[in-house]
């Protein structure tokens, strides 16, 4: 099982490695565990028309390289886009055939409420985790939830602790926005 420091170290290593040399992620193989070398795509704080941008030049930017490298999965951190004039965004993103997950961000609820972005990206669950190559990935919703008397109530452990149980085997790696 790896140790906190020796994954964090790890990731240092290669997340400098990348910005250094190529714009291709992935995680050092580890013989235990059945452990592969994972490589994904992300794209972040995309602002599709938040601004007044159309960002679909930049989304048809980061699809091209994606579709070139070929990655195991793509991940949007957020900020994506909003339920409408988005079709030319999710056509982007639906280029790419395999496995895609979806963060909510801060801005993805600025002009509808949560179960409409998430009805337009296919999510079913704001939170989840998933396992792939050996390691198992969480989702984390940051974003506030609003009770019924009104009042905002943070996320804490409660929506993501099941999913990374210290008993889990494999490492864990998180994806958040908010």
């Amino acid at each position: 099982m790896w140790q906190r420091r020796n994954f964090i170290k790890t990731l240092a290593a290669a997340g400098t490695g990348n910005l250094l040399h190529s714009r291709v992620f992935a995680l050092p193989a580890n013989s235990s565990n059945n452990r592969k070398a994972v490589s994904f795509g992300i794209i972040s704080d995309l602002h599709h028309l938040q601004f007044k941008n159309k960002e679909e030049p930049r989304m048809k930017a980061f699809m091209d390289e994606v579709l070139k490298v070929s990655p195991d999965f793509i991940v949007q951190c957020g900020d994506f886009c909003r339920p409408q004039q988005s079709e030319g965004i999710m056509a982007e993103w639906n280029r790419f055939k395999g496995p895609k997950y979806h963060v909510l961000g801060n801005h993805d609820m600025d002009v509808c409420n949560k179960g409409t972005i998430m009805a337009l990206w296919g999510m079913t669950q704001p939170y989840y985790s998933y396992d792939f190559g050996g390691y198992h990935f969480v989702v984390m919703d940051r974003n506030f939830l609003k009770k019924e008397d009104n009042s905002l109530v943070h996320y804490d452990n409660s929506n993501w602790g099941p999913f990374s149980s210290p008993f889990r085997s494999l490492p864990i790696i998180c994806n958040w926005s908010g």
